[in-house]
């Protein structure tokens, strides 16, 4: 049934003489196919009859061969003709122009309007599309219910990113209760018709232990799927579980061969880690100048670590001109990006003055942020705080506390967390152990807090 849905939008007018011809849409393929792969000009011509004659399918396919040999304005012409005509491919290609602005001005609104369109008469690419665009709040505002709409849509059709990211929604709870049970049956769906995100999800169920528990051995079987179809995430994951050896054995080889894999693609984490390898000369010959270049490049990706890295970088003067200012800058940017190391780095900066004036109340703030992240180090580095009375009140058991957690985290601390515990009484310890335990129930920062603030009180 032909809708009459875009009537309006166009001058073109449904009526028998318009349609009185209708090209089989195999037919209409195999000539657009000849005259792309063979330059068949009496395929060309056929098919730019029948689209003379307004016919939709023709008018489709006669765009893509347009397409195929580069004359956007030609391809666009005859798919915004067959998209007023009601055809959902040509819809959902205009709405995808129109999305990256080629061959016409780009245009939000537009494409939404034409994705819906398209999405509407059953085109799969358009129904993603637009569980996409509400997902992302892109065009529209946000709607995670709309955006699980669709996905379930598209994935009823059998389309596997669809089923992927229906699993995503369960996974993450959105709009729907979280339930990972049911996202490894999504995931799994798209995964056996090959969608990498789908393995890739799949295997980081597997990798987080989020179905019970942590089974590397499924994660690298599906990770290593996805990466062998060049998905960079997978790739970078890849190269981190052969580097620390999850699942396999740890080869800095074969963790540089997927990192640069990865890398190459732009994943910000793979460059990252690769720079890591090229800054300790791990696996690889040392080289601090190609490490700086690898953490620039994930940090213009906004990556926090990678902006804390190139700042240790320029504190030392490790592959770049040693600078404090340019170290505390990155530093600040990093920790405006959530990364606890920058924050620790910060503190350990105007703990000892070094290119800043020595300060410890800024030293205890940015030591307070990283620990209230778990940060090893700088719970660590807050309990040598506690232990002098710099900036705070000083107090062995909190002290202690917080190396106990340090040591918890790093396995780094027992030798500070042994030294604490000989000044401390029994009694004291007991405290300090409780004190540990409500950290990790309530919150770093909340049972510090509060702690202190019943010392004061009393």
């Amino acid at each position: 049934m032909i809708k009459l849905r875009f009537i309006g939008f166009s001058a073109f007018v449904f009526c028998s003489a318009a349609i009185a011809y209708a090209m089989p849409g195999q037919q209409a393929k195999q000539l657009a196919t000849a005259a792309i792969s063979k330059s068949d000009t009496a395929a060309f011509n056929a098919l730019a009859a029948a689209a003379q004659k307004h016919d939709r399918t023709a008018e489709n396919w006669l765009a893509y061969v347009y397409a195929a040999r580069h004359d956007t304005m030609n391809a666009v012409k005859w798919w915004k003709d067959a998209a007023h005509r009601g055809d959902a491919r040509s819809q959902e290609h205009l709405a995808t122009l129109y999305a990256i602005g080629e061959g016409v001005p780009q245009d939000g609104s537009r494409a939404f309007k034409w994705y819906m369109a398209a999405g509407n008469q059953g085109n799969v690419k358009a129904q993603l599309a637009l569980g996409d665009i509400y997902y992302q709040g892109k065009y529209v505002t946000q709607d995670y219910v709309k955006a699980m709409h669709w996905y379930l849509v598209a994935a009823n059709q059998g389309d596997p990113s669809a089923e992927a990211s229906v699993g995503e929604m369960f996974r993450d709870g959105l709009s729907v209760p979280q339930n990972f049970k049911t996202a490894q049956t999504w995931f799994q769906k798209s995964s056996q018709a090959g969608n990498s995100f789908g393995e890739y999800d799949l295997g980081m169920l597997y990798y987080d232990g989020k179905l019970g528990t942590i089974d590397y051995n499924r994660a690298v079987k599906w990770l290593t799927a996805a990466a062998g179809e060049g998905l960079p995430k997978a790739e970078s994951r890849l190269g981190r579980m052969y580097e620390i050896g999850h699942g396999v054995t740890a080869d800095d080889s074969i963790a540089l061969s997927w990192y640069q894999k990865a890398a190459a693609q732009d994943d910000p984490n793979a460059q990252y880690r690769l720079g890591r390898m090229y800054a300790a000369g791990k696996g690889i010959k040392q080289d601090y100048a190609a490490a700086v270049h690898l953490y620039q490049l994930a940090a213009n990706q906004n990556l926090g670590s990678a902006v804390t890295s190139l700042g240790y970088m320029y504190e030392h003067g490790y592959g770049v001109t040693k600078s404090y200012d340019k170290a505390k800058s990155l530093y600040l940017s990093a920790a405006a990006l959530g990364d606890p190391v920058a924050d620790n780095n910060l503190g350990v900066m105007f703990r000892y003055g070094e290119g800043v004036p020595k300060d410890f109340f800024q030293a205890v703030r940015w030591y307070r942020r990283a620990a209230d992240q778990n940060f090893a180090d700088a719970l660590g580095n807050l309990a040598d705080m506690y232990l002098n009375g710099y900036a705070v009140r000083e107090d062995y058991v909190a002290s202690y506390a917080l190396a106990d957690l340090a040591e918890i985290r790093s396995g780094a601390f027992a030798s500070r967390v042994r030294e604490l515990s000989s000044l401390l009484t029994g009694k004291q310890r007991i405290v300090a152990h409780h004190l540990a335990g409500q950290m990790q129930k309530v919150g770093i920062l909340k049972a510090l807090d509060s702690y202190m603030a019943h010392l004061w009180s009393n």
